[in-house]
């Protein structure tokens, strides 16, 4: 099942999505021109993504992940590293 989880997954990120959503209004839009469903659809995830790629998002919802636990103070005179 993991497998199947692991392929699966590059097609469930947020930016994909958009791009196929974008992707899918323009085609709406071309097949049927004067939809106004293409347009909306197509300039919400273009918009989303240009949002994406300009916010720094990613930092904000990482930030309160990282600074729950405190960063331990390592000793002056270390011996050696274990790998």
């Amino acid at each position: 099942m993991s497998g199947f989880l692991s392929a699966l997954s590059p097609l469930l990120q947020l930016s994909n999505i958009l791009f196929a959503a974008a992707v899918l209004g323009l085609v709406w839009q071309w097949i049927r021109p004067h939809s106004k469903v293409g347009k909306a659809v197509s300039r919400t995830a273009l918009v989303l993504l240009a949002a994406m790629a300009v916010l720094p998002l990613h930092h904000m919802l990482l930030q309160p992940l990282e600074d729950r636990f405190p960063v331990p103070r390592l000793p002056e005179d270390v011996a050696g590293f274990v790998v």
